[in-house]
């Protein structure tokens, strides 16, 4: 588990930029990580307005400050295999708790892989399907129809509340934070802006997972 970090504040959308996986393909305006980044950093205050409205629909998570927030966090699931890396990772104070909240991004991306279509039956795979749902206490043979990324997002958010100190976490609470459209290819001539950030509707699919009020005050940084 790494414990130390080089911390950088981030004060501008741009400066997001270093820490994406592919800067140039994922920097672009009206995708995701730019949006997310820009709906995030340039919020009055420091929570955007749809995805405030959604958390004032709980009474967990009402009148919930950002306390930090941690650009492409990367957390590891306990298991072999790559870490989840969640697009934003947010630390909220709710009363005198801590709640954390991880989203993820989408413009029109898809959310990847059905856990049936991910899971090729290699005991890597099966053992890590096992790990996350244990967490979860989910049967793994009924997820089978469930995102993997969706299913690993959820529990790298238990993992961090878990590592500041929760006294619970749950992944119950979801957000869908997305562009319902992106511009037009400029090459193409004209283009539009993308309509607003929307809250989730009921039904819809999720794109965050949060894990909620903790005791303990954590020390962490956005990098």
């Amino acid at each position: 588990m790494t414990r130390f970090f080089a911390l950088t504040e981030i004060r501008r959308p741009e400066n997001v930029i270093p820490f994406l996986g592919k800067p140039e393909l994922h920097w672009k305006p009206g995708y995701s990580a730019s949006e997310l980044a820009r709906s995030w950093v340039t919020a009055s205050d420091c929570i955007p307005a749809s995805v405030r409205a959604v958390l004032e629909t709980s009474d967990e998570y009402r009148g919930a400050e950002l306390v930090e927030g941690f650009f492409e966090r990367q957390v590891d699931l306990r298991t072999l295999g790559r870490a989840s890396q969640t697009d934003l990772l947010v630390l909220l104070r709710v009363g005198g708790e801590f709640a954390v909240l991880a989203v993820e991004g989408k413009v029109e991306e898809a959310f990847g892989l059905l856990v049936s279509e991910w899971d090729d039956g290699s005991p890597g795979k099966r053992a890590r399907l096992a790990g996350l749902c244990g967490v979860l206490g989910l049967d793994p043979d009924a997820v089978r129809a469930l995102r993997y990324q969706l299913l690993h997002r959820a529990v790298s958010a238990v993992f961090e509340a878990d590592r500041y100190g929760c006294r619970r976490a749950t992944s119950g609470r979801t957000l869908r934070h997305r562009r319902v459209s992106r511009p037009r290819d400029r090459r193409g001539g004209g283009g539009h802006r993308p309509s607003p950030w929307r809250p989730a509707r009921k039904g819809a699919r999720p794109e965050a997972a949060a894990a909620g009020p903790r005791s303990r005050t954590p020390r962490a940084g956005a990098w």
